[in-house]
């Protein structure tokens, strides 16, 4: 895989790879141009993505889009009050993405579908919003230390001391239940059959 592409005119450089289908994809992208003001984030993101074997893809994003919206996403979130609202919007748009889910498999109708969709680019918009804090918040977390004085070699550990949330995550929640029930499988406590209904 190559690390730039032309397209368009514009020099694309490889920023980030996913296992996300296709479809997903397509969503997201949308999701992200149209849908950070919707997270309090003033700008549209523009991405291009090279998808193969269905799941494997490669994001791609030109400058001067990328610095732009990545600065314009850092400056957005400083602070604790507006870690909090971002935090806030996550979770209401998660329960209101739910929520057209539930309405759509109970009757799937065009309309609930249309519903379901366009739920599913603005909270999709926030995958790659976490994705770019992650990487610009990071690279400026590490100035700000150097700048401080924090010596190069505990700056790795500085920054996760700071980072690390409150409260587990989802992920993590979700991948403690994994081993959770690999252990209640490897002690005969359930059947792994079961598991798999």
């Amino acid at each position: 895989m190559k690390d730039t592409v032309l397209y368009d005119g514009k020099e694309w450089f490889l920023y980030i790879t996913r296992n996300i289908s296709f479809w997903g994809n397509c969503l997201s992208a949308k999701g992200s141009y149209f849908h950070f003001k919707d997270f309090g984030i003033p700008t549209s993101f523009s991405f291009l993505v090279l998808a193969f074997d269905a799941l494997q893809s490669h994001h791609f994003a030109f400058e001067p889009n990328y610095t732009e919206s990545s600065n314009t996403i850092l400056s957005s979130c400083l602070g604790i009050e507006r870690m909090r609202v971002l935090q806030g919007k996550y979770e209401a748009f998660g329960l209101e993405f739910l929520e057209s889910l539930k309405i759509c498999l109970k009757e799937t109708t065009v309309e609930h579908w249309q519903a379901f969709l366009g739920q599913y680019e603005r909270y999709a918009a926030g995958l790659n919003l976490t994705a770019i804090l992650g990487r610009v918040g990071a690279e400026a977390l590490k100035l700000k230390l150097s700048a401080l004085g924090v010596p190069d070699e505990k700056i790795p550990e500085t920054i996760s001391i700071i980072t690390y949330p409150e409260k587990h995550t989802p992920l993590f929640l979700s991948q403690r239940r994994f081993y959770e029930l690999a252990g209640e499988i490897e002690t005969g406590d359930i059947k792994k059959k079961d598991v798999e209904r």
